[in-house]
């Protein structure tokens, strides 16, 4: 009679966790490999599916979507509105064609020439340009000239329905097109930090307006009352609205200055520095132009705050601190990148720029250095097409091959704002005469004739009393991440918090349980852990008898 020698106690677990007790009716012999196979097959598609989630969420964790309530038009700011002239200096200031075709039949004074290439800085372009002498760099005195002798064109603003002196609402500011005047942007005591020392302040007629109960982040306060800065609508509609009559003498025209007589306007954020030559609609002389707004808002959750920049792709104000400006904006940001590759590149700042008086500003001379620096930056930020940076870096070393630092290492870094408003505008236009409108009325015009002046009309007003905006929230947060991953574990694996409990308690507690009760770490030997077996072995004897 041969002797049962039990088999090893680690044996004895692996058999039991194959035991017919848990795979019903399959044979043991089969039933242990068919279970490792789905086991592993659940457990190759669990780990892949989760690694899809994670790599979801740590790639793309945030979403924008439409919020899921209306925003009142009195929560955000009407927008800055700036108007620049066609018309830049008076014809009695100086008469711009008349002397380009003169400086090509015969000789000018200093004074006249200085003149024509302070006025080839703003105007078009044409033909004749590259036969005019040219100067490397300005001074200060191109300010009084062109301060001198710009038109005063606003003749009559209202506010909200209600007069308004245009001088009191409307500040002077240099733009890419010259001397402009901007409604409803920031002071620019709050516009630039104290690095910009060529700040031209407004004149005394101005009220210049702090900040009142508003940031760029946050918007208006709660305590914010009616007449606030930046300003507000309260309602929509058109007698709700800003109106700006135009008006300039047919003498001052000057065709061979700009192809177009009229106004550019931009709609843009209080905070942020106009750039009217790539952001404009016109108004056309003897035109009423009526522009409806409806705002695009984008907001960002207090969550998303809590993520890096390089996650949430977007900066709030305290993420950046420009050198020029108080307030980031992508705009702004760019701008400054335009100025220190200016400089790195031409060696002086366009006149509009914010600069320290030890800068210089680009003369006429610098066209073509100037025109390339903006091709520059406009490639470097089109990240997607690496092929065109190395064809104008070998187009800026042909043309500036003697230059130092010309820079292939130059970057610019200027994300979106987390919190931005843009104005989309329907613009509508129908005939406009100003002076004949007042004769018709029995109200006599003081203008030389009746023919010597063209107006226009601008209105500006939001189409809408409310609004949806976008928002920027979290795809998953760290609870939906753990509920997401959670499910997917029960899915496949059957796998819980109870079960991990059970896991930790049997490597942990259970084995310092049974070293110090049998000295094993696998408890009481000669016995099996498993109840079921006994329970089957004794029926399988019950039905044998």
């Amino acid at each position: 009679m041969t002797e049962n020698v039990p088999a090893p106690a680690s044996s004895r677990k692996w058999r039991t966790c194959f035991n017919p007790c848990t795979l019903y009716r399959v044979s043991p012999h089969y039933g242990g490999i068919i279970w490792i196979i789905m086991f592993c097959a659940s457990l190759v598609t669990c780990i892949t599916v989760v690694y899809e989630v994670f790599k979801k969420w740590q790639k793309s964790p945030i979403i924008v979507n439409f919020a899921s309530h209306e925003v009142n038009i009195f929560d955000i700011t009407f927008p800055a509105v700036t108007i620049c002239p066609e018309t830049k200096v008076f014809s009695d200031h100086f008469n711009y064609s008349y002397n380009l075709r003169r400086s090509l039949n015969e000789n000018m004074s200093k004074d006249d020439l200085k003149k024509l290439q302070y006025m080839s800085l703003l105007c078009n372009v044409n033909e004749y340009f590259h036969k005019v002498s040219k100067i490397r760099n300005i001074d200060e005195e191109f300010f009084h000239f062109l301060k001198n002798g710009s038109p005063s064109f606003l003749t009559k603003c209202l506010w909200m329905g209600q007069d308004a002196s245009c001088n009191e609402i409307f500040q002077p500011l240099y733009t890419d097109e010259g001397l402009c005047l901007t409604f409803n942007m920031l002071s620019k005591r709050e516009m630039y930090t104290k690095a910009v020392e060529n700040i031209d302040y407004p004149p005394s007629t101005y009220k210049d307006r702090l900040v009142e109960h508003w940031s760029t982040d946050h918007g208006y306060t709660d305590d914010a009352g009616i007449d606030t800065y930046p300003r507000r609508a309260l309602v929509s509609g058109s007698t709700n609205s800003l109106e700006v009559n135009f008006a300039v003498n047919n003498t001052d025209l000057d065709y061979g200055c700009t192809h177009f007589q009229g106004y550019k306007v931009v709609l843009h954020s209080p905070h942020r520095f106009p750039t009217v030559h790539s952001h404009y609609f016109r108004i056309p002389l003897k035109k009423s132009v009526s522009a409806a707004i409806t705002p695009s808002v984008l907001s960002t959750s207090r969550d998303v705050a809590d993520y890096n920049v390089k996650k949430r792709k977007c900066f709030f104000q305290t993420d950046m601190k420009l050198k020029f400006f108080s307030n980031y904006s992508q705009i702004n940001c760019k701008l400054e990148c335009l100025i220190d590759l200016t400089i790195e590149i031409c060696g002086c700042v366009q006149y509009f720029m914010p600069r320290n008086k030890s800068t210089p500003m680009c003369g006429t001379e610098q066209y073509e250095c100037l025109k390339l620096v903006e091709e520059r930056q406009a490639l470097v930020f089109m990240e997607s097409n690496l092929a065109k940076h190395k064809l104008m870096n070998k187009h800026f070393h042909k043309h500036f091959g003697g230059k130092k630092n010309m820079s292939s290492k130059y970057s610019c870094n200027c994300p979106s704002m987390c919190n931005t408003i843009d104005y989309n505008v329907e613009i509508t236009e129908s005939d406009y005469d100003w002076p004949r409108k007042m004769a018709a009325i029995g109200i006599d015009v003081v203008t030389e004739d009746e023919e010597g002046m063209s107006s226009s009309q601008l209105q500006i007003y939001f189409k809408s009393n409310t609004f949806i905006p976008q928002q920027r929230n979290e795809l998953y947060g760290t609870f939906d991440f753990l509920a997401n991953v959670g499910g997917l574990l029960g899915l496949f694996i059957g796998f819980s918090i109870l079960s991990m409990i059970e896991l930790i308690y049997f490597l942990t507690l259970r084995i310092i349980y049974n070293l110090k009760l049998y000295q094993t770490w696998y408890g009481k030997p000669n016995t099996s852990n498993i109840t079921c077996i006994s329970s089957i072995k004794s029926q399988g004897d019950k039905g044998s008898n």
